[in-house]
Protein backbone atom coordinates (compact mmCIF):
# COMPACT_ATOMS: atom_id res chain seq x y z
CA UNK A 1 0.00 0.00 0.00
CA UNK A 2 3.14 2.50 -0.31
CA UNK A 3 0.76 4.47 -3.35
CA UNK A 4 -2.10 4.82 -0.70
CA UNK A 5 0.02 7.32 1.69
CA UNK A 6 1.26 9.35 -1.94
CA UNK A 7 -1.76 10.70 -3.01
CA UNK A 8 -3.29 11.98 0.00
CA UNK A 9 -1.65 15.45 -0.45
CA UNK A 10 -2.85 15.19 -4.23
CA UNK A 11 -6.48 14.50 -4.07
CA UNK A 12 -7.71 17.29 -3.88
CA UNK A 13 -5.91 20.14 -5.56
CA UNK A 14 -6.57 18.87 -8.91
CA UNK A 15 -10.43 18.10 -8.74
CA UNK A 16 -11.94 21.37 -8.25
CA UNK A 17 -10.94 22.07 -11.69
CA UNK A 18 -13.07 19.30 -13.21
CA UNK A 19 -14.98 18.79 -10.28
CA UNK A 20 -16.30 15.02 -10.05
CA UNK A 21 -14.11 13.42 -12.93
CA UNK A 22 -11.20 14.63 -11.24
CA UNK A 23 -11.14 12.78 -8.10
CA UNK A 24 -12.18 9.73 -10.43
CA UNK A 25 -9.19 9.58 -13.07
CA UNK A 26 -6.76 9.97 -10.32
CA UNK A 27 -7.52 7.22 -8.51
CA UNK A 28 -8.24 5.34 -11.84
CA UNK A 29 -5.15 6.74 -13.27
CA UNK A 30 -2.79 5.97 -10.06
CA UNK A 31 -4.74 2.30 -9.12
CA UNK A 32 -3.89 1.43 -12.76
CA UNK A 33 -0.49 1.58 -12.60
CA UNK A 34 0.41 0.22 -9.10
CA UNK A 35 -1.31 -3.47 -10.21
CA UNK A 36 0.44 -3.21 -13.04
CA UNK A 37 4.11 -3.15 -10.82
CA UNK A 38 2.74 -6.45 -9.84
CA UNK A 39 3.66 -7.60 -12.76
CA UNK A 40 7.21 -6.11 -13.01
CA UNK A 41 8.08 -6.53 -9.60
CA UNK A 42 7.61 -10.37 -9.62
CA UNK A 43 9.28 -10.65 -12.64
CA UNK A 44 12.12 -8.86 -11.18
CA UNK A 45 12.35 -10.55 -8.26
CA UNK A 46 12.06 -14.13 -10.38
CA UNK A 47 15.10 -13.00 -13.17
CA UNK A 48 16.89 -10.68 -10.94
CA UNK A 49 16.91 -12.21 -7.49
CA UNK A 50 20.26 -10.66 -5.75
CA UNK A 51 20.06 -7.31 -6.96
CA UNK A 52 19.43 -4.34 -4.88
CA UNK A 53 18.45 -1.84 -6.76
CA UNK A 54 16.42 -1.61 -10.74
CA UNK A 55 19.98 0.29 -11.70
CA UNK A 56 22.00 -2.31 -11.05
CA UNK A 57 20.56 -4.30 -13.55
CA UNK A 58 20.86 -2.03 -16.27
CA UNK A 59 24.59 -1.52 -15.84
CA UNK A 60 25.01 -5.18 -16.04
CA UNK A 61 23.10 -5.18 -19.12
CA UNK A 62 23.87 -2.04 -20.85
CA UNK A 63 27.03 -0.61 -19.41
CA UNK A 64 28.09 2.85 -17.48
CA UNK A 65 26.32 5.16 -19.73
CA UNK A 66 23.07 3.74 -19.58
CA UNK A 67 23.65 3.07 -15.73
CA UNK A 68 24.37 6.94 -15.21
CA UNK A 69 21.60 8.38 -17.54
CA UNK A 70 19.34 6.00 -15.56
CA UNK A 71 20.13 7.01 -12.32
CA UNK A 72 20.02 10.60 -13.23
CA UNK A 73 16.60 10.14 -13.92
CA UNK A 74 16.00 7.96 -11.12
CA UNK A 75 17.41 10.48 -8.91
CA UNK A 76 15.25 13.45 -10.62
CA UNK A 77 12.23 11.33 -10.09
CA UNK A 78 12.81 10.59 -6.20
CA UNK A 79 13.52 14.16 -5.51
CA UNK A 80 10.20 15.87 -7.47
CA UNK A 81 8.22 13.46 -5.85
CA UNK A 82 9.25 14.27 -2.32
CA UNK A 83 9.16 18.24 -3.20
CA UNK A 84 5.44 17.38 -4.27
CA UNK A 85 4.75 16.04 -0.88
CA UNK A 86 6.11 18.52 1.16
CA UNK A 87 5.10 21.56 -0.47
CA UNK A 88 1.47 20.37 -0.24
CA UNK A 89 2.51 19.37 3.70
CA UNK A 90 3.82 22.31 4.43
CA UNK A 91 1.09 25.03 3.31
CA UNK A 92 -1.24 22.33 4.92
CA UNK A 93 0.63 22.18 8.64
CA UNK A 94 1.50 25.93 8.31
CA UNK A 95 -2.52 26.96 7.88
CA UNK A 96 -3.05 24.58 11.04
CA UNK A 97 -0.97 25.52 13.00
CA UNK A 98 0.25 28.60 12.52
CA UNK A 99 4.28 27.47 12.12
CA UNK A 100 6.12 29.59 10.03
CA UNK A 101 6.15 27.49 5.91
CA UNK A 102 9.70 27.18 6.01
CA UNK A 103 9.69 25.65 9.52
CA UNK A 104 7.01 22.92 8.69
CA UNK A 105 9.72 22.84 5.48
CA UNK A 106 12.53 21.67 7.13
CA UNK A 107 11.27 19.58 10.15
CA UNK A 108 9.30 17.62 8.29
CA UNK A 109 11.91 15.65 6.67
CA UNK A 110 14.26 16.17 10.13
CA UNK A 111 11.62 13.54 11.56
CA UNK A 112 11.97 11.29 8.69
CA UNK A 113 15.31 11.17 8.37
CA UNK A 114 15.77 10.18 11.81
CA UNK A 115 13.93 7.10 12.37
CA UNK A 116 15.22 5.99 8.83
CA UNK A 117 18.58 6.31 9.96
CA UNK A 118 17.84 4.15 12.56
CA UNK A 119 15.06 1.77 11.09
CA UNK A 120 16.16 1.74 7.35
CA UNK A 121 13.69 -0.28 4.96
CA UNK A 122 12.50 -2.00 8.52
CA UNK A 123 11.03 1.38 9.47
CA UNK A 124 9.47 2.21 5.87
CA UNK A 125 7.78 -1.19 6.08
CA UNK A 126 6.59 -1.00 9.27
CA UNK A 127 5.45 3.35 8.67
CA UNK A 128 4.19 2.69 5.85
CA UNK A 129 1.47 -0.15 7.36
CA UNK A 130 0.59 1.81 10.65
CA UNK A 131 0.65 4.88 9.32
CA UNK A 132 -2.02 4.21 6.05
CA UNK A 133 -4.10 1.87 8.33
CA UNK A 134 -4.25 5.04 10.67
CA UNK A 135 -4.86 7.36 7.61
CA UNK A 136 -7.50 4.99 6.08
CA UNK A 137 -9.32 5.11 9.27
CA UNK A 138 -9.56 9.28 9.67
CA UNK A 139 -10.27 9.46 5.88
CA UNK A 140 -13.41 6.88 6.75
CA UNK A 141 -13.97 9.77 10.02
CA UNK A 142 -13.63 12.50 7.91
CA UNK A 143 -16.14 11.55 4.90
CA UNK A 144 -18.95 10.65 7.08
CA UNK A 145 -18.39 13.95 9.04
CA UNK A 146 -19.10 15.60 6.19
CA UNK A 147 -21.84 14.12 5.26
CA UNK A 148 -23.71 14.17 9.00
CA UNK A 149 -22.64 17.50 9.35
CA UNK A 150 -25.19 20.45 9.91
CA UNK A 151 -24.73 22.60 6.83
CA UNK A 152 -24.65 19.37 4.63
CA UNK A 153 -26.89 16.76 6.58
CA UNK A 154 -27.10 14.04 3.86
CA UNK A 155 -25.68 12.81 0.41
CA UNK A 156 -28.33 14.82 -1.00
CA UNK A 157 -27.58 17.65 1.07
CA UNK A 158 -24.41 17.22 -0.52
CA UNK A 159 -25.71 16.95 -4.28
CA UNK A 160 -28.13 20.34 -3.28
CA UNK A 161 -24.75 22.23 -1.93
CA UNK A 162 -22.76 21.25 -5.42
CA UNK A 163 -26.12 22.36 -7.85
CA UNK A 164 -26.09 25.97 -6.32
CA UNK A 165 -22.07 25.91 -6.80
CA UNK A 166 -22.42 25.38 -9.94
CA UNK A 167 -23.46 28.91 -10.53
CA UNK A 168 -20.06 30.10 -9.04
CA UNK A 169 -17.95 27.71 -11.05
CA UNK A 170 -18.77 27.06 -14.45
CA UNK A 171 -16.48 24.86 -16.29
CA UNK A 172 -15.45 25.06 -19.74
CA UNK A 173 -15.25 21.90 -21.87
CA UNK A 174 -17.85 20.08 -19.29
CA UNK A 175 -20.87 18.55 -20.40
CA UNK A 176 -23.78 21.45 -19.63
CA UNK A 177 -20.66 23.19 -17.91
CA UNK A 178 -21.85 21.09 -15.11
CA UNK A 179 -19.84 20.01 -12.24
CA UNK A 180 -21.52 16.79 -11.58
CA UNK A 181 -21.10 15.01 -15.45
CA UNK A 182 -17.88 12.84 -16.28
CA UNK A 183 -18.00 14.37 -20.01
CA UNK A 184 -15.23 16.84 -19.08
CA UNK A 185 -12.65 17.76 -21.85
CA UNK A 186 -10.22 18.80 -19.02
CA UNK A 187 -10.80 16.02 -17.39
CA UNK A 188 -9.81 13.73 -20.34
CA UNK A 189 -6.94 15.34 -20.88
CA UNK A 190 -5.98 15.11 -17.20
CA UNK A 191 -6.63 11.44 -16.95
CA UNK A 192 -3.90 10.73 -20.26
CA UNK A 193 -1.69 13.49 -18.47
CA UNK A 194 -1.94 11.19 -14.97
CA UNK A 195 -2.00 8.12 -16.92
CA UNK A 196 1.34 8.89 -18.50
CA UNK A 197 2.81 10.81 -15.45
CA UNK A 198 2.40 7.93 -12.99
CA UNK A 199 3.53 5.54 -15.08
CA UNK A 200 6.78 7.63 -15.15
CA UNK A 201 6.57 8.10 -11.23
CA UNK A 202 6.32 4.20 -10.45
CA UNK A 203 8.51 2.86 -12.90
CA UNK A 204 11.17 4.94 -12.21
CA UNK A 205 10.82 4.91 -8.79
CA UNK A 206 13.37 2.35 -7.07
CA UNK A 207 11.68 2.21 -4.09
CA UNK A 208 9.16 -0.07 -5.64
CA UNK A 209 11.77 -2.43 -6.61
CA UNK A 210 13.43 -2.07 -3.48
CA UNK A 211 10.61 -3.26 -1.76
CA UNK A 212 10.07 -5.82 -4.35
CA UNK A 213 13.59 -6.95 -3.96
CA UNK A 214 13.17 -7.52 -0.75
CA UNK A 215 9.72 -9.44 -0.50
CA UNK A 216 9.26 -12.85 -1.93
CA UNK A 217 6.68 -12.99 -5.47
CA UNK A 218 3.65 -14.74 -3.01
CA UNK A 219 4.03 -11.25 -1.15
CA UNK A 220 4.90 -8.91 -3.88
CA UNK A 221 1.71 -9.51 -6.26
CA UNK A 222 -0.94 -9.95 -3.42
CA UNK A 223 0.21 -6.80 -2.11
CA UNK A 224 0.34 -4.87 -5.16
CA UNK A 225 -2.84 -5.93 -6.86
CA UNK A 226 -4.64 -5.41 -3.50
CA UNK A 227 -2.98 -2.01 -2.79
CA UNK A 228 -3.65 -0.71 -6.33
CA UNK A 229 -7.59 -1.75 -6.16
CA UNK A 230 -7.96 -0.64 -2.65
CA UNK A 231 -6.03 2.57 -3.24
CA UNK A 232 -8.79 3.31 -5.79
CA UNK A 233 -11.53 4.60 -3.39
CA UNK A 234 -9.24 7.16 -1.53
CA UNK A 235 -8.97 9.97 -4.69
CA UNK A 236 -12.42 8.62 -5.65
CA UNK A 237 -14.65 8.73 -2.42
CA UNK A 238 -12.59 11.98 -0.23
CA UNK A 239 -12.02 13.81 -3.87
CA UNK A 240 -16.19 13.18 -4.47
CA UNK A 241 -17.34 13.80 -0.79
CA UNK A 242 -14.68 16.69 0.83
CA UNK A 243 -13.58 17.64 -2.98
CA UNK A 244 -16.87 18.64 -3.42
CA UNK A 245 -18.11 19.67 -0.15
CA UNK A 246 -15.52 22.28 -0.40
CA UNK A 247 -17.38 24.00 -3.67
CA UNK A 248 -20.60 23.79 -1.63
CA UNK A 249 -19.08 25.03 1.42
CA UNK A 250 -17.02 27.64 0.53
CA UNK A 251 -20.04 30.00 0.33
CA UNK A 252 -20.89 29.90 3.93
CA UNK A 253 -19.72 31.86 6.55
CA UNK A 254 -18.32 28.75 8.23
CA UNK A 255 -15.72 28.15 5.35
CA UNK A 256 -12.07 29.79 6.92
CA UNK A 257 -11.85 31.94 3.70
CA UNK A 258 -15.22 32.99 3.86
CA UNK A 259 -16.52 35.42 2.74
CA UNK A 260 -13.88 34.96 -0.95
CA UNK A 261 -13.53 32.05 -2.80
CA UNK A 262 -10.61 29.99 -2.47
CA UNK A 263 -8.24 30.78 -4.70
CA UNK A 264 -6.38 28.83 -7.64
CA UNK A 265 -3.29 29.08 -5.24
CA UNK A 266 -5.17 27.64 -1.81
CA UNK A 267 -6.44 24.50 -4.32
CA UNK A 268 -3.24 24.02 -6.25
CA UNK A 269 -1.35 23.63 -2.64
CA UNK A 270 -4.43 20.85 -1.67
CA UNK A 271 -5.50 23.50 0.92
CA UNK A 272 -9.02 22.37 0.53
CA UNK A 273 -9.05 19.24 2.95
CA UNK A 274 -8.05 21.13 6.05
CA UNK A 275 -10.47 23.98 5.07
CA UNK A 276 -13.27 21.57 4.41
CA UNK A 277 -12.32 19.68 7.81
CA UNK A 278 -12.14 22.67 10.07
CA UNK A 279 -15.44 23.95 8.76
CA UNK A 280 -17.10 20.89 9.63
CA UNK A 281 -15.31 19.17 12.67
CA UNK A 282 -13.71 22.45 14.13
CA UNK A 283 -10.27 22.14 16.26
CA UNK A 284 -11.15 18.20 15.60
CA UNK A 285 -10.81 18.27 11.97
CA UNK A 286 -7.83 20.09 12.43
CA UNK A 287 -6.09 17.99 14.20
CA UNK A 288 -7.24 14.94 12.08
CA UNK A 289 -5.87 16.56 8.94
CA UNK A 290 -2.78 17.32 10.54
CA UNK A 291 -2.45 13.69 11.98
CA UNK A 292 -3.20 12.28 8.03
CA UNK A 293 -0.87 14.95 6.54
CA UNK A 294 2.40 13.94 9.00
CA UNK A 295 1.75 10.15 8.28
CA UNK A 296 1.34 10.48 4.70
CA UNK A 297 4.01 12.35 4.25
CA UNK A 298 6.59 10.60 6.79
CA UNK A 299 5.55 7.17 5.24
CA UNK A 300 6.45 8.00 1.87
CA UNK A 301 9.30 10.19 2.39
CA UNK A 302 10.73 7.58 4.02
CA UNK A 303 10.20 5.04 1.20
CA UNK A 304 11.78 7.81 -0.92
CA UNK A 305 14.51 8.26 1.40
CA UNK A 306 15.68 5.30 1.30
CA UNK A 307 15.34 4.58 -2.55
CA UNK A 308 17.78 6.98 -3.16
CA UNK A 309 19.96 6.17 -0.31
CA UNK A 310 20.15 3.01 -1.80
CA UNK A 311 21.04 4.50 -5.45
CA UNK A 312 24.17 6.50 -3.67
CA UNK A 313 25.43 3.14 -1.65
CA UNK A 314 24.63 0.42 -4.19
CA UNK A 315 25.09 2.61 -7.66
CA UNK A 316 27.57 5.32 -6.88
CA UNK A 317 29.70 4.43 -4.35
CA UNK A 318 29.89 1.04 -5.00
CA UNK A 319 30.35 0.98 -8.95
CA UNK A 320 32.54 4.45 -9.01
CA UNK A 321 34.74 5.04 -5.91
CA UNK A 322 35.12 1.91 -3.90
CA UNK A 323 34.49 -0.85 -5.63
CA UNK A 324 35.05 -3.15 -3.05
CA UNK A 325 33.55 -1.67 -0.03
CA UNK A 326 32.69 -3.52 3.13
CA UNK A 327 29.03 -3.82 4.71
CA UNK A 328 30.04 -1.24 7.35
CA UNK A 329 31.18 1.22 4.82
CA UNK A 330 27.87 0.14 3.03
CA UNK A 331 26.19 0.76 6.09
CA UNK A 332 28.04 4.37 6.60
CA UNK A 333 27.46 5.40 3.06
CA UNK A 334 23.50 4.55 3.29
CA UNK A 335 23.65 6.87 6.30
CA UNK A 336 24.98 9.71 4.37
CA UNK A 337 22.53 9.29 1.41
CA UNK A 338 19.90 9.67 3.92
CA UNK A 339 20.50 12.73 5.83
CA UNK A 340 22.61 14.17 2.33
CA UNK A 341 18.86 13.81 0.35
CA UNK A 342 16.64 14.96 3.20
CA UNK A 343 18.81 18.38 3.41
CA UNK A 344 18.55 18.47 -0.50
CA UNK A 345 14.92 17.72 -0.40
CA UNK A 346 13.93 20.26 1.98
CA UNK A 347 16.39 23.30 0.04
CA UNK A 348 14.86 22.87 -3.03
CA UNK A 349 11.44 23.13 -1.56
CA UNK A 350 12.33 25.72 -0.09
CA UNK A 351 13.52 27.54 -2.94
CA UNK A 352 10.42 26.33 -4.95
CA UNK A 353 8.00 27.73 -2.38
CA UNK A 354 9.84 31.41 -2.73
CA UNK A 355 10.24 31.26 -7.00
CA UNK A 356 6.15 30.00 -6.72
CA UNK A 357 6.43 26.79 -8.28
CA UNK A 358 3.47 25.06 -6.75
CA UNK A 359 2.03 21.02 -6.61
CA UNK A 360 0.90 20.86 -9.91
CA UNK A 361 3.68 22.19 -11.46
CA UNK A 362 5.58 19.53 -9.71
CA UNK A 363 3.04 16.73 -10.80
CA UNK A 364 3.55 17.60 -14.68
CA UNK A 365 6.71 17.94 -14.58
CA UNK A 366 7.23 14.50 -13.28
CA UNK A 367 6.05 13.16 -16.52
CA UNK A 368 8.27 15.12 -18.51
CA UNK A 369 11.03 14.22 -16.76
CA UNK A 370 10.89 10.55 -16.10
CA UNK A 371 8.89 9.22 -18.88
CA UNK A 372 11.96 9.05 -21.59
CA UNK A 373 13.13 6.03 -19.51
CA UNK A 374 9.92 3.87 -18.58
CA UNK A 375 9.45 1.65 -21.47
CA UNK A 376 13.53 1.26 -22.09
CA UNK A 377 13.38 -0.13 -18.05
CA UNK A 378 10.34 -2.26 -18.67
CA UNK A 379 11.97 -4.08 -21.52
CA UNK A 380 14.90 -4.26 -19.84
CA UNK A 381 13.04 -6.43 -17.02
CA UNK A 382 10.85 -8.62 -19.87
CA UNK A 383 12.48 -8.62 -22.87
CA UNK A 384 15.95 -10.23 -23.35
CA UNK A 385 16.95 -9.18 -27.09
CA UNK A 386 16.51 -4.96 -25.82
CA UNK A 387 19.79 -3.57 -27.57
CA UNK A 388 22.02 -1.16 -25.17
CA UNK A 389 21.58 1.72 -28.01
CA UNK A 390 17.77 1.57 -27.90
CA UNK A 391 17.89 1.78 -24.05
CA UNK A 392 19.31 5.33 -24.04
CA UNK A 393 18.34 6.92 -27.49
CA UNK A 394 15.79 6.16 -29.76
CA UNK A 395 17.60 5.17 -33.14
CA UNK A 396 17.95 2.10 -34.31
CA UNK A 397 21.14 0.22 -34.49
CA UNK A 398 22.24 -3.06 -36.09
CA UNK A 399 24.33 -3.67 -32.83
CA UNK A 400 23.19 -7.11 -31.49
CA UNK A 401 22.19 -7.28 -27.79
CA UNK A 402 24.25 -7.69 -25.15
CA UNK A 403 24.59 -10.87 -23.17
CA UNK A 404 23.90 -10.22 -20.19
CA UNK A 405 26.69 -12.79 -18.50
CA UNK A 406 29.08 -10.32 -20.52
CA UNK A 407 32.30 -9.42 -18.52
CA UNK A 408 30.13 -6.74 -16.97
CA UNK A 409 28.38 -8.64 -14.35
CA UNK A 410 29.07 -8.35 -10.88
CA UNK A 411 29.68 -10.84 -8.42
CA UNK A 412 26.55 -9.58 -6.20
CA UNK A 413 24.02 -10.09 -8.72
CA UNK A 414 23.06 -11.86 -11.82
CA UNK A 415 20.80 -11.73 -14.42
CA UNK A 416 18.83 -15.11 -15.01
CA UNK A 417 15.69 -16.32 -15.52
CA UNK A 418 14.05 -18.63 -12.62
CA UNK A 419 11.40 -20.48 -15.06
CA UNK A 420 9.93 -22.36 -11.72
CA UNK A 421 6.41 -23.13 -12.32
CA UNK A 422 5.41 -20.72 -8.94
CA UNK A 423 7.11 -17.36 -10.61
CA UNK A 424 5.47 -18.29 -13.88
CA UNK A 425 1.98 -18.62 -12.10
CA UNK A 426 2.82 -15.68 -9.95
CA UNK A 427 3.67 -13.81 -12.97
CA UNK A 428 0.25 -14.79 -14.84
CA UNK A 429 -2.02 -13.65 -12.03
CA UNK A 430 -0.19 -10.46 -11.86
CA UNK A 431 -0.71 -9.74 -15.76
CA UNK A 432 -4.52 -10.92 -15.73
CA UNK A 433 -4.69 -8.66 -12.96
CA UNK A 434 -3.04 -5.64 -13.98
CA UNK A 435 -4.84 -6.33 -17.42
CA UNK A 436 -8.15 -6.44 -15.96
CA UNK A 437 -7.52 -3.43 -13.30
CA UNK A 438 -6.88 -0.65 -16.63
CA UNK A 439 -9.95 -2.26 -18.79
CA UNK A 440 -12.25 -2.16 -15.44
CA UNK A 441 -10.83 1.80 -14.11
CA UNK A 442 -9.68 3.31 -17.20
CA UNK A 443 -12.20 1.92 -20.34
CA UNK A 444 -15.28 0.23 -19.46
CA UNK A 445 -16.47 2.16 -16.38
CA UNK A 446 -15.42 5.96 -17.51
CA UNK A 447 -15.33 5.73 -21.06
CA UNK A 448 -18.74 4.98 -21.77
CA UNK A 449 -19.95 7.62 -19.07
CA UNK A 450 -17.90 10.26 -21.00
CA UNK A 451 -19.14 9.45 -24.32
CA UNK A 452 -22.85 9.30 -22.60
CA UNK A 453 -23.05 13.54 -21.74
CA UNK A 454 -25.02 12.51 -18.56
CA UNK A 455 -25.34 15.15 -15.81
CA UNK A 456 -25.58 13.25 -12.49
CA UNK A 457 -29.20 12.95 -11.07
CA UNK A 458 -29.91 13.06 -7.57
CA UNK A 459 -30.36 9.42 -7.28
CA UNK A 460 -27.09 8.66 -9.66
CA UNK A 461 -24.60 10.89 -7.28
CA UNK A 462 -26.37 9.26 -4.33
CA UNK A 463 -25.43 5.57 -5.68
CA UNK A 464 -22.08 6.58 -6.75
CA UNK A 465 -21.02 8.19 -3.67
CA UNK A 466 -22.29 5.53 -1.72
CA UNK A 467 -20.17 2.84 -4.19
CA UNK A 468 -17.12 4.80 -3.10
CA UNK A 469 -17.58 5.16 0.58
CA UNK A 470 -18.04 0.85 0.27
CA UNK A 471 -14.88 0.75 -1.13
CA UNK A 472 -13.14 3.08 1.32
CA UNK A 473 -14.65 1.25 4.40
CA UNK A 474 -13.32 -1.85 1.90
CA UNK A 475 -10.06 -1.03 1.84
CA UNK A 476 -9.68 -0.24 5.78
CA UNK A 477 -10.85 -3.96 6.24
CA UNK A 478 -8.07 -4.75 3.23
CA UNK A 479 -5.09 -2.66 4.26
CA UNK A 480 -5.29 -3.15 7.81
CA UNK A 481 -6.10 -7.06 8.80
CA UNK A 482 -5.16 -8.67 5.19
CA UNK A 483 -1.17 -8.20 5.86
CA UNK A 484 -2.06 -9.25 9.57
CA UNK A 485 -3.64 -12.36 8.42
CA UNK A 486 -1.11 -12.76 5.58
CA UNK A 487 1.62 -12.51 7.80
CA UNK A 488 -0.01 -14.50 10.80
CA UNK A 489 2.61 -17.27 10.84
CA UNK A 490 5.55 -14.99 11.39
CA UNK A 491 3.82 -13.03 14.08
CA UNK A 492 3.17 -16.10 15.84
CA UNK A 493 6.59 -16.95 15.86
CA UNK A 494 7.90 -14.05 16.85
CA UNK A 495 5.40 -13.65 19.73
CA UNK A 496 6.29 -17.58 20.70
CA UNK A 497 10.02 -16.60 20.67
CA UNK A 498 9.76 -13.52 22.68
CA UNK A 499 7.52 -15.47 24.91
CA UNK A 500 10.50 -17.89 25.70
CA UNK A 501 12.97 -15.34 26.21
CA UNK A 502 10.74 -13.34 28.97
CA UNK A 503 10.43 -16.65 30.96
CA UNK A 504 13.46 -18.22 30.33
Amino acid sequence: MIGVTTILKKTLHEDNSKAETGAFWYGAGCSTIIVFFAYLGVVCKSRIPEAHTILEVIRIRYGNVAHLSFTFLAVINNLLNTINMILGASATISFLTGIHIMASTFLLPLGVVLYTLVGGIKATFLTDYIHTFIILILCCWLTIKVLVSEHVGSIGGLYDLVVAAEERHYIDGNYGGSLLTMTSQQGIFFAIILLASNFGAVVMDTGYFLKAFAASPSAVVPGYVVGGIAYFSVPWCLGTIVGMASLGLEALPIFPTYPRLMTSAEVTNGLALPYVAVAVAGKGGAVAVLLMTFMAVTSTLSAQIMAVSSILTFDIYRVYFNKHAGNKEVIRWGHFGVVIFGVVAAAFTAMFHYIGIDMGWTLYMLGVVTCPGVIPLIFTIIWRKQREKLAIDSEDTDEPPRSTQDDKSASSTTVEAVNDDTHRRWARYALYWAVATFLGHWVLWPLPMYAAKYIFSREFFTAWTVVSLIWLFWTVLAVGFYPIWDGRQQILLVLRNLWKLVHA
